[in-house]
């Protein structure tokens, strides 16, 4: 969306003045991206209309309140929001599956990723969800805001106080950090999964050893991070552990039926993997039946035509 009229539409919002009439949408390109703020948040169950048009943002007053003054002090063009840029009806479920296979790319080429850590109850904090690690950790260039203890009664962002909510706690944000610094410490390596003519090449160029690292992150990161849909953390955690960005659910489910395939080769050669090999089959299984409910039962893959310079 248009940044400027976004800031608009926060601070009528705000302020308690009328809705301005509508928000300047764009197609995604990766020039575009480069003047985007991409906005990294925990989803919030109330909803906020910006605009006369129905737009809405699923946001706190805290996390409008720091977007404001981020829009405010940046020259960025565009604003990358998932409530807003990605469709959040059933009419569009082809659409939706494609942008989400694809929020690896978006963070990655953004220009700016805003991380706001909210106050939420257990399970719910910044770090401890599948989708804010993919975005965390990709984000090429990263700005974090905490939201303070005292805004809600007293103490600090870190920690958990009576009412269970905090920002931050324990190790979590330790992960997070260690994930983001093996990212992009590969960046320069990073190849999309389209480069590869079949299944079998996709880990290739992975050592037996590496393999195995990555599968042991993927099994750590999956025991302790939390997704609303069982389906969203297979998507939000293969591409970002094996490094390969994909475009479709289509190449996702190729990259899962990859790693499993190598691990197989370790239960066939005697070695460990047994146990997930398993899990891998089932992240498959988890992934074709949450396409097939969102597109109304049918069980075909959707693969969209975009141009290549359009995420």
């Amino acid at each position: 969306v248009n940044a400027r009229q976004l800031a608009v539409a926060i601070d009528a919002h705000l302020v308690g003045r009328p809705a301005p009439a509508t928000l300047r949408t764009y197609k995604a390109s990766m020039m575009r991206m480069q003047e985007t703020v991409a906005v990294s948040y925990r989803w919030q169950t109330n909803r906020v209309r910006l605009s006369q048009d129905g737009s809405e943002v699923n946001m706190s007053r805290w996390q409008l309140t720091e977007l404001l003054g981020v829009l405010r002090d940046c020259n960025c063009m565009y604003v990358w929001i998932d409530h807003l840029s990605v469709p959040q009806d059933g009419a569009h479920a082809h659409v939706q599956l494609t942008l989400l296979s694809r929020m690896m790319a978006v963070y990655a080429s953004a220009g700016l990723t805003l991380a706001l850590r909210s106050l939420e109850p257990e399970k719910s904090r910044y770090h401890q969800r599948g989708w804010t690690l993919q975005e965390f950790a990709n984000a090429s260039s990263l700005v974090v805001l905490t939201q303070p203890r005292d805004e809600q009664g007293g103490g600090e962002g870190e920690g958990a106080a009576e009412d269970g909510l905090a920002a931050v706690k324990g190790d979590e944000e330790e992960l997070a950090l260690s994930v983001r610094a093996m990212l992009q410490a590969q960046s320069a390596h990073r190849r999309p999964l389209w480069l590869f003519s079949d299944i079998e090449s996709i880990t290739t160029g992975m050592s037996d050893e590496q393999i195995r690292e990555r599968d042991a992150l993927y099994a750590r990161l999956a025991d302790c991070l939390n997704t609303t849909e069982p389906a969203d953390m297979v998507r939000a955690l293969y591409p970002l552990v094996y490094d390969r960005p994909v475009e479709s659910e289509d190449e996702l489910c190729r990259l899962v039926s990859s790693a499993s395939m190598r691990m197989d080769s370790f239960v066939d050669s005697g070695g460990e993997g047994a146990a997930t090999t398993s899990r891998r089959k089932l992240d498959l299984e988890l992934l074709l039946a949450a396409d097939a409910e969102l597109l109304g039962g049918r069980s075909e893959r959707i693969a969209l035509d975009f141009d290549v310079g359009n995420l």
